[in-house]
């Protein structure tokens, strides 16, 4: 419906006439509403200029008469404003305004006079509606758009006017456009069209879905719906302040081209906006998926595709070594599971999503193309990038042209610095813009210096002095580039200095504030688990202040949830700057090597969930280069773990090299007999056996058995455990009645020293099963592989690995001996079990789904 008014009856006679205009808007809509359909169907108010007062009255009086009016304030959906003067409670602004807006208005002869005293008149009026309004608009989606040319070298209405400010608006500048032209538009293909259009019909799609669903619900219907997912793993930040024109950017893009890249120097704001877009996506589109994923490295991208793997539930999810890189592509690919917005943030490497060498087994991807062949591409969804290197973005965006963030215009930096501050009053204004030019008007600098300002209780002068303060030690990280910041300009010294006096202080303090940041910088820089961080035996209170004091200076970051926390990258590179100036480099990075070596746990069943959370940080720490004999020691044993670990992933090829690794230096510093050696030998030789490398893997369990009855004895567990995978070996090579042999005096020598229920006298067990069945003793190893399967279930679990295989083992047993029904419920059985636990892609799972019943 087209509702007209004539400005002049409205605005030039008395305050009555503006309740009476909104008053006939309200009669007229409850006109064209009779019938029970009518009266539901939903309502989204277009308005410019001052036709938006009459609209925000008319919303108003509905609700103070809302007997009257109630189906049609349920039926509201949203409002759009064009040039409309919000200005709240400056009075003297509506005169300033009629008088512009008569210079390029045609009010009829004689009425111009009495139009600008009417309006200043009613100034107050107009003033107590904007205000009212407030609260009526509080929960209505709000679209505004405000001119960007002046007309009559007059701007009618300008960016702050035409803004109401509230968290549910969205204000654009509708590009080429004044007073008189911003809702007029020629064509559909115009320019300026497509934002408004665009608003508009947003507006609408999701007024008809909430229509459609109330009148599902009315009907006892039920439809079925699907939960949205918003992974986005920050706060909304409800002090965020400017950088409208990149939001509206990232909008005007995201119509014509499905991928956006965010490029600038670290510390710019590119995650902030990020954040913001993604809480303003949720508002606008509540329907939609809003994911977050780190994407500095493999390993904490496969932990983002993870995420979204559990959130929406994907078949095979939950599985430990499901590939998540393709389940999560093909799903998002489907336009059906859309729509979605996805953040890659931090996409800084090239190699991680473009090298056919990234090594995407280190995270059980049997993938060989390149990491961004699985980025997913649907035109129901949208990828937003977030990157320091303006080539990745732009490769990763299609080759369209990344949006170059650069640091905060002066105003927008003002009034970051007052948000933080507080108190804009009683500011020195002077010194805060010598402030900010000095720190290059950079959010992260801005809001450190207003952390320590803040804190300390000290003024900007003072910060500014402690800030110039020239010493050797300031002069000697002046001079040195940051490595891996690649900037160009000043602003890149400005940071390092403003963390400089941050981290003096909080080392001055907190020591214990600057040991955690310094641990931290040591391991990857996302996802840091709280427990690497805590000591052994310290108060809560300690840690907690410690911490504190980080977080307020806006040097790390909790992320959501509270278990985890990030270091910002210019606080972990100048950190990393800071320790090498002090020496301190190769003590931290023992100090994380150490506290990782003590968390990491063995690689049994139970402990998998840990051992996934601390492999990010495991590959970060053993790439450092140590010297010293037992930091040497500790990598080879956290590489140990690892390996174990990696193994009963089924990551083989990583299990082997990680464990040669860690038994070249255990040769090389313990000895060929030593113990922790020949567990390295152990872990080696089982995954070639793995890889079906048997002549190399027998020769080497041979040296490790020889060895161990040496070294342990021939009863010891180490030298049955040797035993027992040679066997093993053995029987895969078709040497039976050898490796027959062998198992028995292992089980027997392994009862006698365990106990009939040890766990490795299950193994031996099943073991010995095995290979009495590919003999053709069935009935035997039917016996053997039911009285493991029994003691397993019993000792274990049901759904434990060791469970699962002896259970595939006695299924192909029943079925050689031709009970074919019940090896067939059985494999099927495993099969699930398998899967659930172990994943689709596990080699153990992809053998059952290729094993052939006769």
């Amino acid at each position: 419906m087209s509702y007209g008014y004539n400005s002049r009856t409205a605005f030039s006679k008395a305050v009555t006439d503006i309740n009476d205009e909104a008053a006939m808007l309200l009669d007229r809509l409850n006109g064209e509403r009779q019938n029970e359909d009518q009266k539901t169907r939903p309502i989204i108010f277009v308005s410019h200029s001052l036709g938006g007062i009459v609209v925000k009255k008319a919303l108003i009086l509905a609700h103070e008469r809302s007997r009257h009016y109630l189906d049609l304030l349920n039926s509201v959906r949203g409002l759009v404003f064009f040039g409309v003067p919000h200005r709240g409670s400056d009075i003297a602004y509506w005169g300033t305004f009629a008088a512009n807006l008569l210079k390029v208005t045609q009010l009829g002869f004689g009425t111009n006079n009495s139009f600008v005293e009417a309006l200043r008149r009613n100034s107050a009026t107009f003033a107590d509606i904007s205000r009212q309004f407030i609260e009526r608009g509080a929960n209505l989606p709000i679209r505004t758009f405000f001119e960007t040319e002046k007309l009559l070298n007059e701007l009618i209405v300008d960016n702050d006017s035409a803004r109401l400010n509230l968290p549910n608006e969205i204000a654009v500048g509708v590009v080429g456009a004044n007073h008189k032209s911003i809702c007029k538009f020629r064509r559909a293909d115009n320019q300026k069209y497509s934002p408004v259009w665009r608003a508009v019909k947003n507006l609408v799609d999701s007024a008809l879905v909430e229509s459609i669903a109330l009148s599902a619900n009315s009907s006892d219907q039920i439809s079925p719906s699907r939960e949205s997912c918003f992974s986005v793993p920050f706060e909304r930040d409800l002090k965020f302040i400017g950088r409208e024109d990149i939001i509206a950017e990232i909008d005007k893009r995201l119509e014509v081209q499905r991928r956006v890249a965010l490029a600038g120097i670290g510390g710019v704001g590119k995650s902030q906006i990020a954040i913001e877009y993604c809480y303003r996506f949720r508002d606008q589109y509540p329907e939609s998926h809003v994911f977050w994923i780190h994407a500095s490295t493999v390993s904490r991208m496969d932990q983002g595709y993870k995420d979204i793997a559990r959130k929406l539930r994907m078949p095979g999810w939950n599985a430990q070594n499901v590939d998540r890189f393709q389940l999560v592509s093909e799903y998002l690919n489907d336009e059906v599971h859309g729509p979605w917005l996805l953040v890659l943030d931090n996409a800084d490497d090239l190699e991680t999503f473009f090298s056919a060498k990234s090594d995407l087994s280190s995270v059980g991807s049997k993938q060989t193309a390149p990491l961004v062949n699985y980025l997913p591409r649907s035109s129901n969804g949208s990828t937003l990038i977030t990157t320091r290197d303006k080539r990745v973005g732009e490769r990763l965006a299609n080759r369209e042209k990344a949006i170059v963030v650069l640091p905060m215009a002066v105003l927008e930096a003002e009034g970051l610095l007052w948000s933080k501050v507080g108190q804009e009053g009683s500011l020195d204004k002077a010194k805060a813009s010598e402030l900010l030019e000095v720190l290059g008007y950079l959010p992260l600098a801005i809001t450190q210096a207003a952390a320590y300002i803040s804190e300390n209780n000290t003024t900007i002068e003072e910060y500014l002095e402690a800030f110039s303060a020239e010493d050797s030690e300031m002069q000697d990280l002046l001079s040195e580039d940051l490595p891996d910041l690649r900037r160009d300009f000043e602003s890149q010294t400005s940071v390092v200095r403003t963390w400089k006096v941050s981290f003096d202080q909080i080392r001055e303090q907190k020591p214990r504030a600057a040991e955690i940041l310094s641990l931290m910088a040591c391991f990857d820089r996302q996802g840091i688990p709280k427990a690497l961080l805590h000591r052994d035996g310290e108060r809560g209170n300690e840690f907690t202040t410690a911490l504190g004091a980080l977080q307020a200076f806006s040097l790390v970051a909790v992320e959501k949830g509270g278990t985890s926390f990030e270091i910002h990258r210019l606080a972990k590179v100048s950190t990393q700057r800071w320790l090498e100036l002090q020496g301190e480099t190769t003590k931290w990075r023992e100090e994380a090597l150490k506290v990782l070596t003590a968390a990491f746990p063995s690689a049994d069943y139970s402990t998998w969930v840990t051992c996934e959370v601390l492999s990010p940080r495991v590959q970060t720490v053993t790439r450092y280069a140590f010297t010293s004999d037992l930091s040497l020691l500790q990598r080879a044993q956290l590489l140990y773990r690892m390996s174990s670990y990696d193994h009963t992933q089924g990551r083989y090829n990583l299990a082997y090299e990680r464990g040669l690794d860690s038994l070249s230096t255990r040769e090389k510093m313990l000895g060929p007999e030593h113990p922790d050696t020949l567990n390295g030998m152990n872990i080696v030789a089982v995954a070639l056996d793995s890889q079906g490398k048997y002549k190399a893997a027998e020769e080497m369990h041979r040296q490790a058995l020889e060895l161990r009855r040496k070294v342990l004895g021939p009863e010891h567990p180490g030298t049955l455990t040797s035993m027992n995978d040679l066997a093993g070996v053995l029987s895969n090579q078709g040497k039976y009645k050898a490796a027959e042999e062998m198992h028995r005096q292992a089980l027997e020598l392994r009862e006698k020293a365990l106990g009939p229920e040890h766990p490795y006298i299950l193994v031996s067990v099943n073991n010995l099963a095995i290979v009495l069945g590919s003999q053709g003793k069935f009935e035997e190893a039917e016996e053997m592989h039911r009285q493991a399967l029994e003691l397993k279930e019993k000792m274990l679990s049901p759904e434990h690995p060791s469970t699962l295989t002896s259970m595939r083992n006695l299924a192909g047993v029943l079925d050689r001996l031709g009970k074919f029904k019940e090896a067939e419920e059985m494999l099927r059985r495993v099969l699930q079990l398998t899967e659930k636990v172990l994943g689709p892609e596990h080699p153990d799972t992809v053998g059952i789904e290729s094993f052939r019943l006769s």
